[in-house]
């Protein structure tokens, strides 16, 4: 009865840290479309997102939880509820429910009204980047932006672009060698064509660079730990397992032809994980790139079937370079010179008299 004083304890709601208050929000968010009162429902994300609290009228939010990596809140309305969680790169996962179709469909609009126009993006891909610590393996997931294939293969020589052109398209590495070997001066686009390679094989293989190579297989425990934990399980829709694409990039001391002697047992073991008994089962891919000449790397690495691809990279003949320019070159250029020439690439400081250098593309 009103006024008159109650026995039972007020109830005090204890949480412990930020986590509990995200899975309080989320219970409740959910509660209305679990008893069936909005058994209707529907969600999706939005990005470009700066507040949780923009996607919804102001005076609808009820709950609002707010830390430095994300925030949510949980809006309500007549015969709807709006549940929002934005992460600090700006994209907000998104759940409406409602009473009704059409009561569903009119939230989720207002939402995506009050939704940020966002301007396309490159095209990313998600790359793993994989380097060991003194204690522990760590691992980090970055999205890249990659070029299409179409849109950069003007830039190469005709012999290069053929070879690279025939690689973008498998669909899968076939019966032949798992070693990628890319070759050539500074500055001939090696760079540029794994990120355009790594789009063009997104569907079926992984991306995985490695960023201390010469730990990686300097050290078995350390290389047989990346290679377990990053392996690929399948899904569902599809139980094969996705192949891997390890990169090295510069790897010149693991090729040179007194690798085996500098390097101890890395060269052994790079080729053993290419086509060796360690890389059995694994469906795993090597991508090593290198400024040496051919004539300077071990036998071993580009005997025949060993490599998937042997691709060398070379600079533009003056024909090729004139016509990229649009101006009579006088030479050969590599492609970071052409770009030099075309003032898409700047070096701070350079003088006229500057001999030209290649950039890592």
């Amino acid at each position: 009865m009103a006024g008159m004083a109650s026995n039972e304890p007020p109830i005090r709601l204890t949480f412990q840290g930020v986590n509990e208050l995200w899975d309080a929000l989320s219970s409740m968010a959910l509660a209305r479309f679990v008893s069936g009162e909005e058994a209707f429902a529907e969600t999706f994300k939005v990005t470009g997102v700066a507040r949780a609290a923009d996607l919804v009228p102001i005076d609808s939010v009820r709950w609002q939880v707010t830390e430095d990596y994300a925030d949510r809140v949980l809006a309500r309305g007549p015969g709807w509820s709006v549940c929002v969680q934005r992460w600090r790169n700006g994209t907000a996962e998104v759940a409406v429910t409602a009473v009704g179709a059409e009561e569903l469909a009119k939230a989720v609009c207002d939402v995506r009204a009050r939704s940020p126009l966002v301007e396309p993006k490159p095209e990313t891909v998600e790359i793993e980047f994989w380097y060991g610590t003194p204690s522990c393996l760590k691992q980090v997931k970055r999205r890249v932006d990659v070029p299409a294939w179409e849109s950069i293969a003007p830039n190469y020589p005709s012999t290069v672009r053929d070879r690279l052109g025939a690689l973008m398209e498998l669909s899968s590495p076939g019966a032949g060698g798992r070693l990628l070997l890319w070759h050539g001066p500074p500055g001939t686009g090696k760079t540029t064509a794994i990120r355009a390679l790594v789009r063009a094989w997104a569907g079926w293989c992984r991306g995985l660079f490695v960023v201390d190579a010469e730990r990686f297989l300097g050290e078995a425990g350390y290389m047989m730990s990346v290679l377990l934990e990053a392996a690929d399980p399948g899904d569902d829709d599809d139980p094969s397992p996705r192949w891997r694409l390890l990169v090295f990039e510069d790897a010149d001391e693991l090729l040179r032809a007194d690798a085996k002697r500098e390097s101890g047992q890395s060269l052994s073991r790079l080729l053993s994980l290419s086509d060796g008994f360690i890389g059995q089962g694994l469906n795993v891919l090597v991508l090593l790139t290198t400024n040496e000449p051919i004539g300077r790397l071990h036998p071993a690495v580009a005997r025949p079937g060993r490599c998937l691809a042997d691709v060398e990279f070379r600079s533009l003949s003056r024909e090729e370079a004139t016509a990229l320019i649009g101006a009579d070159t006088a030479g050969e250029l590599t492609l970071a010179e052409v770009f030099e020439r075309r003032g898409e690439l700047t070096r701070v400081g350079a003088r006229a008299d500057d001999p030209p250098i290649g950039q890592y593309l």
